[in-house]
């Protein structure tokens, strides 16, 4: 899929999530979505809907892949500058990105990558290191 594609669809999830009575997206067969809020360089409000993983002890994990794109997502880049906003249907708060680096990226991955293994076809596509980051409140 090109990033194109992926920004197009995003824009019109964000505009399904935005729908107070389109319970179906957040959720899509087995897999939960949140909306993640960040702040560009210019302070500008950056939108996205990413689908929440949860490691074995339950923290929310993100994975910057962009569907296997060299480029690195936009909100990558905000969350290492600045906190985030985290949306669900049910709750809502400002976070720290904690980004993963070394054995426990590497185990962290390994559990991603099990349980949803289309991250490994994405990682095929590039040669960047995709940045797996925990959601912390």
């Amino acid at each position: 899929m090109k990033t194109e594609q992926i920004v197009d669809i995003t824009k019109l999830h964000l505009k399904r999530l935005n729908d107070a009575t389109d319970e179906e997206a957040w959720q899509h067969e087995d897999m939960e979505f949140f909306r993640l809020s960040t702040l560009t360089p210019s302070s500008l409000v950056h939108d996205v809907v990413l689908p929440i993983w949860r490691d074995i002890n339950e923290h929310v994990i993100v994975v910057g892949s962009f569907g296997g794109s060299d480029k690195e997502p936009d909100w990558v880049a905000n969350l290492r500058r600045k906190a985030g906003l985290f949306y669900t249907r049910e709750e809502f708060f400002c976070f720290q990105a904690e980004f993963l680096f070394g054995i426990e990226r590497t185990s962290i991955w390994e559990q991603l990558c099990a349980d949803r293994p289309y991250y490994l076809d994405y990682q095929q596509k590039t040669t960047r290191k995709f940045p797996l980051i925990r959601i912390k409140k």
